[in-house]
């Protein structure tokens, strides 16, 4: 595993730091650069993609959890999914009506079926077969959990089941104990990471796996959900770009021990608009906040840093001034962070790697309850 990471991440370093130099010569010739920026930012989104998928397997991807029917999700798929198959493979959709509705996160719901069902297209190859995407209600009994790749300590009862079963050439016992194996492949392309990334979010989601598969007779997997047993609620729409029109003034508190990410930060927090002082670890941001607290509006904190963690810093802002608002940055995502350090009171989160419109929101939503005019609550008068 850490042997596939290192030779994607050396591949996508490699077009990053290339097209890096490349624009390097190419502003001090005075050409334009634009499409080598392009590239860049393209191998940077491959390698946060590929962060994703790793923690998916891990069972710790970033999940948006609401309500839904997955039959509905299923159906809403059947264009994308048509065209990721092969030509002579025939698609087919068998879903059940009027399910009990299940908790998922709908990007990882999609990303689970888009996996399987490529992974059946190719399994079938330029062959004509058929891949068969289902749904519906089943009662699983403790025999059945003997044989799920996960799920043997999920307690026997109703599930919403989703299966994808195709015409392929099966798999044989071999291939079948290694499928779900970060960067294994059995084919000629492809990175082996489609099922470890399947099986990621089937465990963050508390789901159970099961596959069967014989060498020519094709190949089923089988995903049960969970009942929800509640009303179907939409997730609110993420809100565009913001934090330009305010706070023109604050002071930000910037505390991360890589200068390379300090500098960004105060770039992005420029071209916003804010102030920006730099903290490289925690005693030095305690040294800084206890000078100038009542000028700084807001604190933004690594977690993971040496001799003095973020959640160990952010205990001692609280006690120097309750009222201080802090934003918690990490390569973690927000559920996790929540699970670990509930009831911390982090007012707000953003997850590395972020681009400016992420930092402009999570900003815009924690100083707006205490900025007035552009000038901090903090400016009225000394904190206590």
């Amino acid at each position: 595993m850490a042997g596939g990471i290192a030779h994607d991440f050396n591949n996508l370093l490699l077009a990053i730091m290339g097209n890096a130099d490349l624009l390097d010569q190419d502003l001090k010739a005075g050409r334009g650069g634009f499409p080598l920026l392009d590239e860049i930012r393209k191998a940077a989104g491959r390698a946060a993609d590929l962060c994703g998928q790793l923690s998916a397997f891990a069972g710790k991807g970033h999940f948006n959890l609401q309500t839904l029917d997955l039959s509905a999700t299923a159906r809403e798929m059947h264009p994308m999914l048509k065209v990721a198959v092969s030509r002579p493979v025939a698609l087919r959709l068998n879903l059940e009506e009027n399910l009990p509705l299940i908790e998922a996160d709908v990007a990882q719901l999609h990303q689970i079926i888009m996996n399987l069902v490529v992974n059946a297209s190719e399994a079938i190859g330029s062959r004509e077969g058929t891949i068969t995407v289902s749904t519906s209600v089943h009662e699983i009994d403790p025999s059945e959990l003997k044989h799920c790749v996960i799920g043997d300590v999920a307690p026997p009862g109703e599930f919403v089941c989703l299966e994808v079963r195709d015409t392929g050439e099966g798999m044989s016992a071999e291939i079948l104990d290694r499928i779900f194996d970060p960067f294994f492949t059995s084919k000629i392309q492809g990175r082996g990471l489609g099922l470890a990334s399947v099986l990621g979010i089937v465990r963050g989601h508390q789901a159970v796996l099961c596959v069967e598969s014989e060498p020519g007779e094709g190949s089923s997997f089988t995903i049960n959900f969970p009942l929800a047993g509640v009303v179907a609620t939409p997730l609110p729409e993420r809100s565009r770009m913001q934090g330009q029109d305010r706070a023109k003034q604050a002071v930000i508190l910037v505390v991360d021990d890589e200068e390379y990410v300090r500098l960004l930060s105060m770039r992005m927090l420029g071209r916003l608009g804010y102030q920006v002082i730099l903290a490289p670890d925690g005693p030095s941001a305690l040294e800084i906040f206890l000078e100038k607290q009542t000028e700084i509006d807001c604190v933004m904190l690594d977690l993971i840093m040496p001799s003095m963690d973020g959640v160990e810093v952010f205990e001692k802002l609280k006690l120097i001034d309750p009222d201080s608002r802090v934003i918690m940055t990490s390569g973690y995502h927000q559920q996790e962070i929540a699970t670990r350090f509930a009831g911390k009171g982090f007012d707000g989160f953003i997850q590395k790697p972020y681009v400016i419109a992420d930092l402009a929101e999570v900003l815009s939503k924690v100083l707006d309850t205490g900025l007035v005019s552009g000038q901090s609550l903090a400016k009225q008068g000394p904190k206590s």
